[in-house]
């Protein structure tokens, strides 16, 4: 295991600013998952870990080593890519073996790691075949074991799940789980997918534009986040975003949507909001906090009517899309509550839930 430390990290292509200057601190054994828009530094600041990307600016820190210049084989980390990367000519049990036979360690040692990593990811029963015999997921298990007999410091992922098929997508997922708490290696994983994010990390960073825009854990980035873009990525759906004036009606303060809507804001947030009435600020509201007409269980649920544009069955739940005043919005609701398209159905909206921020800034406010 070891720590991880990113101090003021950058990488400049020419005119381009890949990664601008990030600060980051990875505890041991810590599963962290870096996550983002193609595009937002995510792969780059993996590569720069990994000894393949220099940096332009910053250091690098490996349990308080300082390795900026360490060539990627003398920084004991073992890297997964997207492609697995396994010799076709070779048996799995080869694949997994290879770099210890470079290493020519004794046979019986070899044999131990290999047989122990194959017991770890599940595919001791495949060790005699070849890569095109398995399919994408045991394929990607033997880029895993291969990693693993080395032993290393810190494992580093880059979208390792992006070529499977959804179903395989979420048993892998699981198995990367498992092996986590197995192996008790410092974990960073680089994907694109905030499903993949929320079910792995201890912690997530959520990078745009090469910048870091919040790090916290998956609940907490969840259910608090810091900017527009944090706030919209996390979450699915999306958050409902629309914009609405601060009012203030027999002191109580209200937010109104629309033409005719007004929502009350929750009493305990007056403080916080009161230095922003009769301003314009852009309201959010994840879909799963708007639901069909429900029983009151605290005094911050409002009900309204809106009338139902789209509707999308899910099995357990059904996504409705509504029309609030003038105001597009996405409900999630029990299947049974939803009518028909174009009719007029009746919502609870828990504004405990709700998020203001500034239009201007794009922070919560």
């Amino acid at each position: 295991m070891a720590c991880v430390a990113l101090q003021n990290l950058s990488k400049f292509y020419d005119q381009i600013d890949a990664v601008k200057y990030i600060n980051l601190e990875i505890d041991h054994n810590e599963f962290i998952v870096l996550v983002g828009p193609s595009g937002c530094g995510k792969s780059t600041t993996l590569r720069m870990i990994a000894g393949l990307e220099d940096p332009s600016e910053g250091d690098i820190l490996i349990d308080d080593k300082w390795v900026n210049n360490v060539p990627s084989k003398d920084r004991n980390i073992a890297m997964v890519f997207q492609n697995y990367g396994l010799y076709p000519q070779k048996s799995v049990y080869d694949n997994i073996a290879f770099s210890l036979m470079l290493k020519k360690l004794p046979k019986a040692e070899i044999d131990r790691k290999v047989k122990e990593a194959a017991d770890i990811l599940g595919i001791s029963d495949l060790l005699d075949r070849r890569p095109k015999q398995l399919s994408g997921g045991e394929r990607q298990r033997v880029a895993m074991g291969r990693s693993i007999v080395r032993n290393p410091q810190v494992f580093l992922f880059d979208e390792p799940l992006s070529n499977l098929d959804a179903k395989m997508r979420t048993q892998m997922r699981t198995e990367i789980k498992k092996m986590h708490q197995r192996v008790e290696t410092t974990i960073i994983f680089v994907t694109h997918d905030q499903v993949e994010a929320m079910t792995l990390a201890d912690r997530i960073v959520v990078m745009n534009n090469g910048k870091i825009e919040q790090v916290g854990t998956p609940q907490e980035l969840y259910d608090n986040p810091k900017t527009l873009f944090v706030a919209g990525f996390i979450g699915t759906p999306a958050m409902n975003f629309t914009t609405g004036k601060i009012v203030e009606t027999n002191d109580v303060l209200s937010i109104q949507l629309g033409n005719q809507m007004s929502l009350a804001l929750p009493k305990e947030r007056y403080d916080r909001y009161q230095k922003y009435l009769g301003d314009t600020l852009t309201f959010g509201i994840r879909p799963e906090h708007v639901t069909e007409k429900r029983r009151h269980i605290n005094a911050t649920q409002v009900d309204f009517d809106a009338t139902v544009q789209a509707v999308e069955p899910m099995g357990m739940d059904t996504l409705v899309y509504i029309d609030m005043d003038g105001i597009e919005m996405n409900a999630r609701t029990e299947p049974k509550s939803v009518l028909g398209v174009g009719e007029s159905m009746s919502f609870t909206i828990n504004m405990s839930h709700m998020h203001l921020l500034d239009p201007k800034t794009e922070l919560i406010v």
